[in-house]
Formats: C-alpha cells, structure tokens, sequence
C-alpha cells in the first residue's frame, strides 16, 4: 500500500476469481492520499490519509479480503442504486402506472434491490489529467431490472487532487421515465484503521430539518425542525452525546442516527467531521438534497482488514441523496429522471488535520 511517493498517480490492478474477476485502482496524489477503488460496485475500500503526526491510516472500514466483497451486505464502500435508501412496501407510482420493485429490506427495497448497482461488475477506465487522477466506471441497467422501468446508463467519476479532495461526480440518462438517486456508502472512522470508535468524533451538520422516519425506517414525508433536539447539529457536538437518548421517538426508531437531513446549502460546507484525538477531519460540499447519516447501528460481525470485526457505532456514512421514497409514493418526485433529462448530482470530500 502507497503511503507516500509524492506523485500524482494511478495503479492498476486485477483480482481474479474466475468470471467474477474485478479492476482495483489506488489514486495517489503528491501528498501522499491514496484512494482504492474497485470496478466492483464501485466500492471505496480504502481512503489513507495522515494524523497531526503524519500517520497515514485507512479512514474508512475495509472488508477483510476483495472477494468479501462479492457479498457485501452491509453496502460497505459501495455505489447504491437505482435508488438509494429504502422504497416503502417497494411500490411506487410513476406517470400513473405502479412498479414493484424488488423487496429485500423487511417488506420494502433497500439501496436498490437483491442486486442492485453496489453489487455489478462496471466498465472502468483510469484517468489521469493535470490536476488530478481519478476512475471512470459505466453501467448498463436494462429495463425491468429489480422492477424499475427503462434502460438506464450511469456514469460514476471519482476524482483525486493536491488540495486532497475526492470529488464524486454522478450522472445517468433513461429512455422511460423511471427513478436514479445515486449515492456512495462509505463507512468513515478518522481515527484510522477503526483505532477507536465515533462516539467522541465532533459533527456538524448545515441543516434545519431532517425527514421524519416512521416505521420499518421509512419517511413518512414530514420535516421535523431540528432545533432543541438530539438531531441539531448546527453547531459542532460530539456525535455521541445524544445519540442514546431513547426517549426521543426517532431516536428510538432508529436505534441511534439513521435519518434524513435536509441540508440548507447556504454554505461552503454542508457537513464537517472531525477527530480531535487524531485530528484528521473532512468536510463535505454536495449539491443533494439531503444527507443520510447512519451512525452504524447495527453490525454483522465482519472481519475487517485492521484486524477487528465490524461492531456498532465503529463508523459513520454520511450518504448524499435524494431523499426515500415513502409507503405513499413521498419525496418519489425528487428521484424521477425523463427521458432527454441529465440526471447529475456532485459531492466532494475535502480530508485536512486539525491540531
């Protein structure tokens, strides 16, 4: 694993398992930032950046072996799609004509169905420009695929700098008015390697309101204001300060934070997390209309590649969206894509140290 050379780069790799073989890319820039791809669900296995010390660590949770991630069920690192998030009952209503959409999440879709994009083998192709390295990945989706109508293409970019921002550039195209939200799964510790838990990692959130979640963790399409609740981050608190307080309703529906936020988007940054004891911190700028935050919750025990198994509250996704749709067709507007339309959403990842 690159950890320095001070080079802006790309390394190309294959892992072979039969048919099922999948590209692996390290995007490497002059500060030594090193991001690895997979062309496997367009999975981000590793992020490496330093500590006020100079430590290069892995800042997101890494399965224990590439092939682990033929399974994947926890989406880790992955593009979700069609639609990210869940589709209540997985029934929605377009132009008048319901589509059942694959139910693989408690009665409901999930991330986009039993297969979905974060478990597709996509095109690939490297890129190397002048101001950064990054991977192009292409992906077919053929109409009717998980129930969702019309032939989709979608095109994911991930873009490394010397400023060390990896921007996220998504886009699609449809010949039938269906549904693309796209967005990537990652699991963020900024301790490093999943040193330490995210309890004492400080969040901050632009947002006013989050979507009200109701029951089997489906929107029910009202906004909540955040203010003189556990969901205000406004200003900077520690994730874990509030994060137990069951006696909040959506708290308790969630067994911690697994909601939407509506972000204001009046500002530069949308979200900033920070560790203070390694002082490694991001900050997030997306033009979505919300953000997911799932402060991992739940866990299936997952070997992981520092050694540990996947347990709650280990890392926190920060998943830019559109927002889910409900059991009654809710925010489905915000996810409809027409022929002729572009679909296109941007998210960039800024990684600094704080002392």
């Amino acid at each position: 694993m690159i950890q320095g050379g001070f080079f802006m780069d790309i390394i190309n790799r294959r892992f072979e398992n039969g048919e099922k073989s999948f590209k692996i890319y390290q995007l490497v820039n002059d500060n030594g930032v090193c991001v690895e791809v997979l062309s496997l669900g367009g999975v981000i296995t590793k992020i490496m950046t330093p500590d006020k010390e100079g430590i290069f660590k892995n800042i997101v949770l890494e399965l224990e072996k590439p092939e682990d991630y033929y399974i994947n069920d926890a989406y880790r690192g992955a593009i979700a799609g069609r639609t990210a998030g869940r589709i209540g009952g997985g029934k929605v209503t377009i132009e008048g004509i319901e589509y059942n959409i694959t139910k693989n999440s408690n009665g409901s879709t999930l991330h986009g169905g039993t297969i979905g994009f974060s478990k597709k083998i996509w095109d690939s192709q490297p890129i190397k420009e002048e101001d950064y390295v990054g991977v192009k990945l292409n992906l077919k989706s053929a109409d009717g695929e998980e129930g969702y109508p019309g032939n989709v293409e979608v095109q994911v970019i991930y873009k490394l700098n010397n400023e060390n921002e990896l921007t996220m550039e998504y886009s699609g195209t449809t010949d039938k008015t269906t549904l693309l939200n796209l967005t990537n799964h990652n699991y963020y510790n900024l301790s490093g390697d999943g040193e330490s838990r995210i309890e004492e990692h400080i969040l901050k959130i632009n947002s006013d309101r989050i979507c009200e979640m109701g029951d089997g963790s489906i929107v029910t399409g009202r906004l909540l204001e955040v203010e003189g609740t556990p969901f205000d981050f406004r200003l900077e608190k520690a994730l874990g300060k509030d994060i137990d307080d069951m006696t909040n309703e959506q708290l308790a529906k969630g067994c911690g934070y697994d909601h939407m936020w509506m972000l204001n988007g009046d500002k530069n940054t949308d979200i900033t997390f920070r560790d203070p004891k390694s002082g490694r911190a991001m900050d997030i700028k997306t033009n979505a209309e919300c953000v997911v935050c799932y402060a991992m919750n739940f866990a299936e025990g997952e070997m992981l590649s520092c050694g540990k198994k996947a347990s709650p509250r280990m890392a926190c996704c920060f998943e830019t969206q559109a927002p889910p749709i409900g059991f009654n067709n809710e925010f489905a507007e915000m996810s409809i894509l027409k022929p002729g339309e572009k679909y296109e959403a941007k998210t960039v990842f800024k990684f600094y140290v704080t002392q």
